[in-house]
């Protein structure tokens, strides 16, 4: 069972190792939440086109993204409200949710190119994701690299807050 556990780490690592191997990377050593100084309330803040409706905290998290391959992974532990919100307790975190990983590309602009992943489940607050987004809508981030982003966000159909960021990468290097 060891051995069989070894050789299919082993496989994967071989797979990942690849898909990353070709083409510029940017790392997000860490994901943080965000803060809304106005609260829920006054949805004002805005983070590439997209509202900061609650305040955030993450524990931790760490994204690598491949621009030639559009390979990405993305791991987040410990999202929750940093306030209390109906029902919500502080601090708590939200049970099986899905969120999308976005990339925004040239975001000097308003918006730049936003580039989702598929949707990734978070229970209780922690989660990972391993996927693949469109090459082809990476162009503007292969061209500025240094302008790209990442978000973690609501999704398009989330009930009561669309779109909204609820944490964004720090320290990113480039390779």
């Amino acid at each position: 069972m060891r051995r069989m556990l070894i050789a299919t780490a082993a496989v994967l690592f071989g797979i990942s190792g690849s898909v990353l191997a070709d083409g510029p990377m940017i790392r997000w050593e860490r994901i943080v939440g965000v803060i809304n100084p106005q609260g829920a309330a006054n949805p004002d803040v805005m983070v590439a086109g997209m509202p900061v409706t609650r305040s955030t905290a993450i524990v931790d998290g760490r994204v690598i993204l491949n621009l030639e391959t559009g390979f990405i992974a993305i791991d987040v532990k410990g999202l929750s409200w940093a306030g209390q919100f109906g029902p919500t307790a502080l601090g708590s975190a939200p049970t099986a949710v899905q969120r999308l990983g976005s990339v925004v590309c040239d975001a000097t602009r308003d918006a730049g190119v936003v580039v989702d992943t598929p949707a990734l489940e978070l229970v209780d607050g922690s989660g990972s994701f391993r996927g693949v987004v469109d090459p082809a809508q990476l162009a503007a981030c292969r061209l500025h690299p240094e302008r790209t982003v990442f978000l973690l966000r609501n999704g398009a159909l989330h009930p009561t807050a669309p779109n909204t960021v609820l944490g964004y990468g720090i320290g990113r290097t480039i390779q």
